[in-house]
């Protein structure tokens, strides 16, 4: 991703997450290269390193601070993400987490069109409708929207690691609702799924969200108490302004 004053976060940009679901995902099927679409500051490649994968590359948009990298910046290629791309090679496997929403909603199709050129086996998350977070411009639902877009090149929902990490608490919460392998119709280690891919909320997401808006309530209660109050007709447009935003964002 293009966007220079994106901040990766040491707590949130961290090995932790990874060092849980790579494990995993090698007792699911086996693999010896991989590139990372969105790979910010290359924690996951950093893990997949770990476990003796060396043919490893990440795609991303400018690196500011390479001493923020865990691996070597040589194995790093920018690339604007809301450009179609082609490194004329394919991976075992390719990983995009937590990317797609920061890309222009008119540049889904031809990067999802990129990454299904690149592997027949993706592992893939985005964010839902409102979850929030840094430059967030296509927050979606992955059933409706990110599956019907992966179908249009034969690519199917494999919903195997959500049950196997929902509960675990060193796994940041976006990634164990949003998380899904998706595979191209022709991979033979996989069968379709026999269960409908279901949308679900995080309960960590849900306390978040409530936690804020009582935050909100509260502080626009203690003004209107101290007389430090805007009108009832102001609010009311302020929190329209703010409704119609968001949807502009999303649809």
């Amino acid at each position: 991703m293009i966007q220079e004053n994106y901040i990766h976060h040491a707590d949130i940009y961290g090995t932790q997450s990874a060092e849980e679901i790579v494990p995993k995902l090698l007792e699911l099927v086996s693999f010896n290269s991989v590139l990372d679409v969105g790979c910010g500051t290359g924690s996951w490649l950093k893990i997949i390193q770990d476990y003796g994968i060396d043919d490893i590359l990440g795609v991303d948009g400018i690196i500011s601070d390479s001493t923020k990298m865990y691996i070597d910046k040589s194995k790093v290629i920018e690339k604007d993400l809301n450009s179609a791309f082609d490194l004329n090679r394919k991976f075992d496997l390719v990983i995009c987490l937590e990317v797609a929403e920061h890309l222009l909603p008119s540049s889904a199709e031809q990067f999802i069109e990129s990454l299904t050129r690149h592997s027949d086996l993706i592992l893939f998350s985005a964010a839902i409708p409102f979850q929030g977070g840094q430059n967030h411009l296509n927050e979606r639902w992955t059933k409706d929207y990110w599956i019907d877009i992966f179908k249009l090149f034969n690519y199917y929902p494999i919903d195997l690691l959500r049950t196997q990490i929902w509960n675990n608490s060193k796994i940041h919460w976006w990634y164990r609702q949003n998380i899904v392998l998706f595979a191209n119709i022709s991979f033979k280690k996989f069968e379709l799924p026999k269960i409908e891919f279901n949308n679900y909320v995080h309960p960590e997401l849900y306390e978040h969200k409530m936690l804020q808006y009582s935050e909100k309530l509260e502080l626009l209660k203690r003004n209107y108490l101290s007389g430090e109050f805007i009108s009832f007709q102001l609010l009311i447009k302020i929190l329209i302004k703010k409704i119609l935003k968001k949807m502009k964002n999303i649809f």
